[in-house]
């Protein structure tokens, strides 16, 4: 594969970490409000499922640079090995800031009764 074709990939890893858990942070506040989910489950699915794209990344980048120790060939363009620092500190604070404001909208939030439950809306 050739430059091109690695930097697409990276940039497309960059586009999950801000995408992801901004769909992760909706999806898991929607469940909370419709009762399908409790308010730490869903804070805990949030944690990891926004963390995953950061740690994806951090992971394909060594894998790459392990690949590039072993065979000798360049695959990863200096561009990116220099921007890696800067890409896993903005994806750590998109996750801290969904994280803490999944977090306050969870403690402000009431809780919602289950789907079907007699006590509920539907009732």
């Amino acid at each position: 594969m050739s430059r091109i074709q690695w930097q697409v990939s990276h940039f497309g890893f960059v586009a999950a970490i801000v995408v992801v858990p901004i769909a992760v942070f909706l999806s898991g506040l929607r469940r909370v409000r419709a009762g399908r989910a409790g308010k730490l489950k869903a804070f805990v699915t949030c944690w990891l499922a926004a963390l995953s794209p950061t740690a994806l990344y951090v992971a394909f980048f060594f894998a790459l640079v392990g690949i590039e120790e072993l065979s000798g060939a360049a695959l990863i363009a200096e561009e990116i090995g220099r921007s890696f620092l800067i890409v896993v500190g903005f994806g750590l604070g998109v996750w801290l800031l969904v994280l803490i404001s999944f977090a306050v909208l969870m403690a402000r939030a009431p809780a919602a009764a289950p789907v079907n439950d007699p006590r509920g809306r539907d009732a």
